[in-house]
């Protein structure tokens, strides 16, 4: 792969919009669209592209444990352990952070009633997914569903694209096994199993459900009524979709007391009221 040249880069970038600007924002006086070709063209503030900023970000400090490692001390559930190896989501050979040990040790070292909140903060790549993923697996496999349904999970996010991105992280973590089941709640989430087939969704499957319906207990996995099915394990949604649930008396089924763990994923886009209100 070659080295990329961030300063071409932004001078190729700079005209490109330049070019597109000048075109959707025509103008047939040459010397009106000469200055604002200039304009555009500035550097810093007064352009279209602004400074190229350099931050240095030091690597997060590494542990010496790999999962494998982790689950043979009986800190992790074993047959998770090798379902992410064969997957590839997280193989052996892959020495885990000190952070994401950390986070592994202090969820299954708690009880329910002392449970602490942790807060991971990390640089980009340094691995804060798995610091909140791999403890909540562990959980529920180790750990029995309490009685009644509802979900034993939730994983919040502050806007849709970062919700398909988990969902796509979830896929590949849990496809090919039944002990933990996920779903995503979205505006774009069909509601049955009619509207999933005409979006041309893939099947249910044992690890991910499919539509609303399915994760009320309302419709099986082959799309046929049902009454009282079971809910997923972990429910994936965003701050918008989470307050019409706890609002709408259908999707009471989801909320119980068999809730474990609640995630607040790039908690820092969360700001003033909003952060206060979730």
């Amino acid at each position: 792969m070659s080295q990329l040249d961030a300063l071409s880069l932004v001078d190729q970038l700079r005209d490109r919009l330049v070019d597109f600007g000048t075109s959707e924002a025509f103008s047939s006086d040459p010397l009106l669209r000469d200055a604002v070709s200039r304009a555009w063209t500035r550097s810093g503030v007064e352009g279209l592209v602004g400074d190229i900023w350099v931050e240095a970000s030091r690597a997060s400090k590494s542990s010496g444990l790999t999962l494998r490692e982790l689950a043979e001390n009986g800190e992790f559930d074993n047959q998770l352990s090798e379902h992410l190896a064969e997957t590839g989501a997280v193989t052996e050979d892959i020495t885990l952070y000190e952070h994401q040990v950390a986070s592994i040790r202090s969820a299954a070292d708690s009880r329910d009633d002392d449970r602490p909140a942790i807060g991971v903060t990390a640089g980009t790549g340094g691995g804060k997914t798995e610091s909140f993923l791999l403890p909540v697996l562990n959980q529920l496999c180790t750990t029995p569903r309490r009685a009644g349904g509802g979900i034993r999970a939730l994983i919040l996010y502050p806007m849709n694209a970062l919700v398909n991105d988990q969902v796509e992280r979830l896929e590949k973590w849990l496809a090919g096994q039944s002990r933990v089941s996920f779903f995503h709640f979205t505006s774009e989430t069909p509601e049955r199993a009619k509207d999933a087939n005409a979006m041309q969704l893939p099947p249910a499957a044992d690890h991910r459900f499919r539509t609303r319906q399915q994760a009320r207990g309302k419709e099986g996995r082959d799309g046929k009524l049902a009454t009282g099915g079971p809910q997923p394990d972990i429910l994936v949604t965003n701050y918008s979709m989470l307050e019409y649930m706890l609002c709408r008396p259908q999707d009471a089924v989801f909320f119980s007391s068999a809730l474990e763990a609640v995630v607040l994923d790039e908690a820092h886009l969360y700001s003033g009221t909003l952060a206060a209100e979730i």
